[in-house]
């Protein structure tokens, strides 16, 4: 008995070091995931006001891939009037220019309104560098604790 469940136990332990690694090498972080079916999420969290400003966080593409999801998320409400605004940009140049970019309401705390990128704007190549950045805050203080995911699908 001794023996069988010393087994599972190292079983079980074998098990939960294979999931939890990328590699022998590489451990993964707890809001990291394994690509699953071609798709990969690239992820960012602030807890801090939004601010107007350069890019807040920025990743490079590093084969072809497609734009499929992105949520964004507030845990606390803005200050003022207006509303908070982000951009997704793809080297430089906003997924934008006719679809709303994202946005939600000074009180409002959740998901944000996201509509999908332009047409033509969601396909990406190896080296293209997407980023976030803010645009827009309501008067006097941006959302906070905000979650951003953008979602990839490999092609």
């Amino acid at each position: 008995m001794k023996n069988l469940i010393g087994g599972m136990v190292a079983a079980l332990v074998a098990a939960w070091l294979w999931v939890g690694l990328k590699d022998e090498h590489t451990a993964y972080a707890a809001w990291q995931r394994e690509p699953v079916d071609g798709t990969f999420p690239l992820t960012d969290y602030t807890n801090a006001a939004l601010t107007v400003g350069n890019q807040k966080r920025e990743w490079v593409v590093d084969q072809p891939c497609d734009l499929s999801t992105i949520r964004i998320n507030s845990g606390g409400a803005g200050v003022g009037a207006g509303n908070s605004t982000i951009d997704i940009m793809v080297n430089g140049s906003s997924i934008y220019a006719t679809n709303a970019k994202p946005t939600i309401p000074t009180a409002s705390t959740g998901d944000w309104t996201v509509l999908p990128p332009d047409a033509g704007k969601g396909a990406l190549k190896a080296g293209d560098i997407i980023e976030w950045r803010v645009t827009g805050i309501p008067a006097t203080s941006g959302h906070t604790r905000t979650a951003l995911t953008i979602e990839t699908n490999r092609t």
